[in-house]
């Protein structure tokens, strides 16, 4: 942030920025799909657990990315709205004759 009250509109946007490039790192992520029959039962069933973990951690990040995508966007604009709002404050008062 910068070293005044205001919310810094470029640094919002380059954390939007690598938030977006996380995102579709995830996306880029090759999970372990379809079953596989090498005979071993404790294989396949080893195997099978490591599908639906890494499908369950890929779902779990992609639901934090959706909810840090709009916490960002939320933040930015409340900085934006309150630094508007005390700039207005500020600016009464410094027309405000002691």
């Amino acid at each position: 942030m910068t070293t005044s009250f205001a919310c810094d509109p470029a640094e919002m946007t380059r954390l939007k920025d690598r938030h977006d490039t996380l995102q579709g790192e995830v996306d880029e992520i090759t999970l372990p799909s379809g079953s596989i029959n090498w005979g071993f039962l404790v294989v396949s069933s080893g195997y099978s657990k490591l599908e639906s973990d890494a499908k369950r951690r890929r779902d779990t990040m992609h639901e934090w990315c959706d909810q840090m995508s709009g916490a960002i966007s939320k933040t930015s604009s409340d900085a934006e709205a309150g630094d508007s709002h005390w700039a207005s404050v500020i600016e009464k008062d410094r027309r405000t004759s002691l």
